[in-house]
């Protein structure tokens, strides 16, 4: 198999994947005493994953839960395993400098969720602008990937964003522009959709990305959602042109028209969407990758559905927040 599909373009959600980016397991929550913990709070249903997550605060997950963090290893070989299934051109972000460490301090670090690294739309790639701490300088991981996607494909456009001001973890985020990649969805027809809940990206970062798009010909499609959710993608799914995996209750104005006449229509609950259960991550139109918490009711119903379903169990992964979109930037997402 080639190393390199050459052409980088995602032309909507549900095309054939053909070249990705999976994120690592380098781990470190911000220490005690931070913002962080009021997003442990506001963004974690269980306490018995809150405790997890603030037992393990300022220590690096490898020396705090070895065990588990073996385990997120194996989970990530188990994805990569999935899309070399498939054809899929696998790449892995890169480890932080240890310049990039001393930079990042005590609001800790965390190189898992490659989609949040960088969003691709046709072929605009954007290194992006992260609001909390950990995720700042996240596109360094991957940064050499694009790089050497932008000298082998002529026609990539590769555009960064304005980084938010430095802050102290202890203080407050600051005041932006914020913008991930878990809030976009590329839709056909050259539409995107863009959720904010308070949590991630903001207004201004949406604006951003809006003037930049509509230059190119795209339609932004804007949408609120409950302030409990990180992003958009843990809140809904599109799963080829005809099906949707979502939970109502984290759109605050209902499911965006733009989507209303998707015929089939898999629902989860609010505490499965905050369990990251609507996280999955496309092949092709036929074929999904979902985490095993779905395998009963919700996996029962898309594989009636005539979709291909690959379980690939992410609890570890889970713990902190992402599944397996947040896990997987995407370089190459087109059909024949």
């Amino acid at each position: 198999m080639s190393d390199k599909t050459g052409h980088y373009r995602v032309d909507y959600e549900y095309a054939k994947l053909r070249e990705a980016v999976l994120g690592g397991t380098d781990v470190m929550l911000p220490h005690k005493g931070t913002i962080f913990d009021k997003y442990i709070t506001d963004l974690f249903p269980d306490e018995e994953t809150r405790e997890f997550l603030r037992a393990m605060q300022g220590t690096p997950m490898s020396e705090a839960h070895p065990d588990d963090h073996k385990r997120m290893v194996d989970e990530t070989n188990a994805l990569a395993a999935v899309f070399e299934k498939y054809g899929v051109i696998v790449h892995h972000a890169e480890p932080y400098t240890k310049e990039t460490l001393r930079l990042l301090g005590r609001g800790g670090y965390n190189n898992g969720w490659a989609k949040d690294a960088f969003e691709s739309v046709g072929e605009y790639h954007f290194d992006l602008a992260h609001k909390k701490h950990m995720y700042r300088y996240f596109n360094t991981t991957v940064r050499n990937l694009l790089q050497k996607a932008f000298q082998e494909d002529s026609k990539m456009k590769y555009l960064s964003f304005p980084q938010p001001f430095p802050t102290d973890v202890d203080e407050g985020y600051g005041p932006g522009p914020f913008f991930e990649g878990g809030d976009t969805m590329v839709l056909p027809g050259k539409k995107v959709l863009t959720g904010e809940s308070g949590q991630a990206s903001d207004p201004f970062g949406d604006e951003i990305f809006k003037r930049l798009l509509e230059d190119a010909g795209y339609e932004l499609v804007h949408t609120r959602l409950h302030p409990n959710m990180l992003h958009l993608d843990c809140c809904i799914s599109l799963i080829g042109p005809d099906t949707i995996l979502y939970s109502p209750e984290t759109f605050l104005d209902g499911l965006p028209e733009v989507l209303a006449d998707v015929p089939n229509k898999v629902e989860l609950t609010l505490l499965d969407a905050q369990r990251l259960l609507c996280n999955p991550v496309v092949i092709d139109s036929n074929t999904v990758v979902v985490d095993l918490g779905i395998k009963g009711e919700q996996g029962a119903e898309l594989e009636a559905l005539g979709k291909t379903v690959e379980y690939v169990d992410f609890s570890v992964h889970k713990l902190f927040g992402g599944a397996l979109r947040c896990k997987t930037g995407v370089l190459s997402r087109y059909d024949d």
